[in-house]
């Protein structure tokens, strides 16, 4: 369970946060993980479509901060 643990510290240390936020639950972390990662393939599947801005169905703020935090998280 260690390296369970381990694993979910080392992504957590990769995701985009919000330094007053408390630290992430496991289930928060992955709800987070997979949202982030959702987010980098539109924007590369845009950019391999031409476009250089966040697609209009983007539920993310900003290409700098593109992260819903997890009591905002959709399930």
């Amino acid at each position: 369970m260690n390296s369970l643990n381990d694993a979910l510290e080392h992504l957590r240390t990769i995701l985009p946060s919000v330094p007053d936020e408390p630290k992430m639950t496991k289930i928060e972390t992955l709800r987070v993980a997979q949202g982030y990662i959702t987010y980098l393939a539109s924007v590369l599947s845009d950019a391999d479509n031409g476009y250089q801005t966040l697609p209009e169905h983007s539920p993310y703020p900003s290409p700098a901060y593109p992260i819903v935090w997890p009591n905002k998280v959709h399930q």
